[in-house]
């Protein structure tokens, strides 16, 4: 059985690419299906390397480009079709709104071959052109066999879009946690008197709401907090986070770090910060948990299947910037609590989100499409 994904280059690893690469590494692993990729090359993106097309291919995954020049081409529709034909693909994975379109024209909505879309997030955004292509996807996803969503929230809002329950499949994304490289010994707030380190992980862009974190590390620091925040990632809106690191004030005591191993970012931190508008299930979140450190979080979107108030972290109300600095100091004033969260989350990320899980999941589903 031959699954291939289809998926636009974006040419960075965010974390919808890393989402598809650990699945496919998992789905190879088996050895009960060939797996490989297609990308989409847009010609719009220059002709700079690609961290996507090298990531698949330095993990042993065939790799496939398909170059187009256009948003929307009939000429590509045609590529995918020849593409899947000369390879004997039987199920065809698309992720994206843009491969959704692309790919469920090609496959004729299913009467050449099975194809499933999975949505990785991209409701709510507040770019007009963003929201007319989400509208597009929605409506090519119901055609889709099936469609596979991550977190209970996009299983909710897909149904109430006219998407039948039947073909969605909620399947949460998993890690391979031997391959994280996690250092045990190197546990949040070991050293109780020194200053601790609040991170923030992930692409900078509207919705991760990098804003928001500046202005509680600054009401932190007015109201005497003792620590550092380390800022870590890249993306459109860097400029705009540096201006207001400047405008604030915040040089001495924010890092923008740019884009850090993330093993790396995580031995550094004590306490994980998410201030998203939007989220669907997040994979800094699992690597959080993975390296058990507590989190501080917005409730938003898939967020909570992964944080358990209380438990795992702490959940506050979208913006609520006085909510999540009285959450933060409530974990670095007791840094007992704050560990008995870290390791609660990583005996729940064992139990509930390892990519063996999704793998299986996934696998269920090919045999059931290729064999109907």
């Amino acid at each position: 059985m031959h699954i291939t994904f289809l998926m636009q280059d974006t040419r960075s690893m965010y974390g919808a690419e890393r989402a598809t690469l650990d699945l496919l590494v998992g789905l190879a692993c088996t050895k009960e299906v060939r797996v490989s990729v297609a990308l989409i090359s847009e010609s719009r993106l220059g002709k700079s390397g690609s961290q996507v097309e090298r990531a698949f291919r330095e993990a042993d995954i065939t790799c496939y480009c398909l170059p187009t020049g256009k948003p929307f081409s009939w000429s590509l529709v045609h590529s995918i079709r020849e593409h899947v034909q000369a390879h004997s693909v039987d199920c065809v994975h698309v992720v994206g709104y843009k491969s959704a379109v692309h790919g469920g024209l090609a496959m004729r909505f299913g009467r050449l071959r099975p194809w499933v879309s999975t949505v990785h997030g991209w409701l709510d955004r507040p770019n007009a052109k963003e929201q007319f292509y989400g509208w597009v996807e929605v409506q090519m996803l119901k055609r889709a066999q099936r469609v596979v969503v991550l977190s209970n929230f996009y299983h909710d809002r897909l149904t109430r879009k006219g998407i039948l329950a039947e073909r969605i499949a909620w399947i949460p994304s998993g890690l391979q946690l031997e391959s994280l490289g996690v250092d045990f010994a190197n546990k949040p707030f070991a050293l109780a008197q020194s200053e601790p380190t609040i991170g923030i992980l992930g692409r900078f862009s509207s919705e991760k709401n990098h804003g928001m974190f500046l202005q509680v590390a600054k009401k932190l620091l007015d109201e005497g907090f003792q620590g550092r925040f380390l800022v870590a990632g890249d993306g459109p809106d860097r400029r705009a986070i540096e201006n207001l690191v400047d405008e604030m004030q915040l040089q001495s005591h924010v890092e923008l770090a740019g884009v850090m191993d993330r093993s790396e970012f995580f031995r550094q931190v004590d306490l994980l910060v998410m201030c998203s508008r939007i989220e669907n299930l997040p994979y800094t979140i699992l690597e959080a948990m993975a390296w058990s450190r507590p989190v501080v979080a917005t409730c938003v979107g898939g967020i909570p299947d992964l944080i358990e108030p209380g438990v795992t972290g702490l959940l506050v109300k979208d913006i609520d910037v006085d909510g999540m600095v009285c959450a933060i100091q409530q974990l670095c004033t007791n840094p007992s609590a704050a560990r008995e969260m870290g390791t609660a989350g990583r005996n729940r990320l064992e139990q509930q989100f390892t990519l063996q899980r999704s793998v299986d999941a996934h696998l269920r589903m090919y045999r059931e499409l290729v064999s109907g």
